[in-house]
Parts: structure tokens; sequence; C-alpha cells
């Protein structure tokens, strides 16, 4: 009954997501977004390499988030492992998680334990997601500086900022804790049994186990995941930067850091909505708008970055159809 909720709440968010996105685009004009892509020319194949490098650098985080003395793993085979987890994040319906278990699973196709391959995975993503916030507190420092940014605006992110900050800090005490067992707890206190959960609650102990291990032993490799995740996000205002150039607009690259930062705490706070449709067009609209730059700009700068995720996301589906992994109706509905 849950899931199916669930999912027609999804389906409800994703219809306003594509209102949004048609009513700016309308409001916008159509042919004032067609000349900006007409302006590009050549020059739109330059947006791909700035998420090429992120894909590096994220990689990377991973790699590190991996318990020393784990067999080793080729660099090529983490970074095709990412490349099909994040596709199944845009195009499966699960709050942006159902493709980690698809890198667990690529991973731990090559001689690395899937307890291990999952640990490193929860730990990736905990660092991913820690490194975010000094990136956006920077982006709001910034921000503030800017006279045409109001001041509720730089409110609402503090509070944004600040709901994240405790979110992530409850996440990682509750790995130092036993995050399997913390939610299994949860679950039976307010009388939810989960048969699949509990058959697997030794397995599920074993994977505590292996992460709170790694944060205790391995304090080196956590800080080298975080700072290579935080450089993958400093790399993804790279792609606000070169479109700001290729359209004309100039500005500098901290404006490009803060909007790339500032957005990325929109998108977060909109996990729930499939893609981020409406959130990451309507977001970047009202981020150009706030940085003093044309609105239809921030919409031009979104659909761009449409087409390298669509890209992105089938190289990931490709690598998905090597590996011989479906995608079953009943995940994907």
């Amino acid at each position: 009954m849950w899931s199916a909720r669930f999912r027609w709440a999804r389906r409800a968010l994703l219809l306003a997501g594509l209102a949004v996105v048609l009513g700016a685009l309308v409001h916008l004009g159509p042919e004032v977004i067609l000349g900006h892509l007409r302006a590009l020319g050549w020059g739109l194949l330059l947006i791909f390499l700035p998420y090429l490098l992120v894909s590096v650098l994220d990689t990377l985080g991973w790699r590190y988030a991996i318990q020393h003395g784990a067999p080793s793993v080729s660099f090529a085979r983490l970074f095709f492992a990412r490349l099909a987890g994040e596709a199944v994040n845009v195009t499966v319906p699960a709050a942006s998680l159902g493709g980690e278990p698809v890198k667990a699973f690529l991973l731990g196709g090559s001689r690395v334990p899937l307890t291990e391959a999952l640990a490193s995975v929860v730990i990736a993503k905990t660092t991913m997601t820690m490194s975010q916030l000094p990136f956006v507190l920077i982006g709001l420092g910034i921000a503030a500086t800017y006279a045409e940014v109001s001041g509720p605006f730089i409110a609402l992110m503090t509070l944004l900022l600040a709901a994240g900050t405790i979110l992530i800090t409850a996440f990682f005490l509750s790995q130092r804790w036993g995050l399997c067992a913390v939610v299994l707890g949860l679950l039976r206190r307010v009388g939810v049994r989960s048969r699949f959960l509990e058959a697997r609650e030794e397995d599920l102990k074993g994977l505590d186990l292996r992460i709170a291990d790694f944060y205790a032993r391995s304090p080196r490799r956590f800080s080298l995941s975080l700072l290579f995740h935080f450089l993958g996000w400093v790399a993804g205002s790279l792609e606000v930067y070169v479109v700001m150039q290729l359209l004309g607009l100039g500005g500098s690259f901290t404006t490009a850091f803060a909007i790339e930062a500032l957005g990325s705490a929109i998108r977060a706070g909109a996990f729930l909505i499939p893609a981020n449709v409406g959130t990451q067009e309507g977001g970047n609209i009202l981020l150009f708008g706030a940085f003093g730059l044309a609105s239809a700009a921030g919409l031009t700068f979104s659909l761009l970055r449409r087409v390298r995720e669509l890209t992105f996301t089938g190289g990931g589906l490709l690598v998905l159809a090597r590996f011989g992994i479906p995608l079953r109706r009943s995940d994907t509905a």
C-alpha cells in the first residue's frame, strides 16, 4: 500500500515538474531559448567535458571509500560501475538511491566481497553528501556579497543548509552506531516487520561492522574520499561557467560556483522528484536571475544539462546491458 502511494506521489511530482518546465518555456519564449541554442553551435560539445571531470573525481572519491586491504579494483571498473549506477538513479523512481545497489553489484563482480562493495557505496554516498556541505556554505557566502541576491533567498538557503547538516550528521552517526541495526530497531519499534531484512540480519550486522571499521581504521582514506568528492562538486561549477561564456553572459567563476552550489542544494532538497524535473529548471531560472543574469539563460542552461544527463545516462544503460543487469518492470513502475 505504501509503495503504491509512493509511486503515485512521485508521478504527481513528475507531472508538476513537467508543468513547471512547460510554463517557463512559454513564459520566457521558445524563440529566445532556440536563439541561445543556435548561438552555441559546435560549442555545445564543450558541455560534456566538465561532467567527465566530475565523473573522474567522484570515481576517485569512491575508490578511497574502499577499505585498505580489499582486493584491488581497476579505475575503469569503478568508473563504469558508477556510470551505470548513476543512470539507474536518474531512470528508476527510488529517490536517487536505486543505482547504489547496482554500483555494489558491479563492484562485487570484480573479486570484491559484496559486503565490502556495499560498505564502500554507503561510505562514498556519505562522503559525497558531507563534502557538499562546505561547497554550499562557500556558495552561500559568495551569494551574500551580491547586492542583487535578496535577503529572504539567503535566509531560505541557510535554513536548507542547516537542515542538510542535521540530516547528514545523523546519517553519519547512525553508521558509527550501526546503520542497519538502527533501521531494524526503528522498524520494530513502530511495529513494521520486514521478513526480507530480518532474514538477512546477520549479513546486515556484518555490513555495519565493515562500515564502522572503515571509519575507525581508515581516517586517511576517509579524508581523501571527502577531498575528491568536494573537488567533484567544484568541477561541476565549470559546467555553469562554460555555458555562461558560450552564451556571452560574461560573469566570473565565483558566480558560476555560487549558482552551482546553491542549485545543488535545491536539487538535494527536492530529491523525491524524478530526475529533479521542474526543480532543476525553476532553480536555475531563479538563480540566474538572482545573480543579474538573464532568466532565459537559466532555462537554456537547464536544457543543455538535460542533454548532457541523457547522454551519460545512455552510456550508463549501455554498461548495464553489457553486464546483463535487468531492470524489472516492478522496479521502474
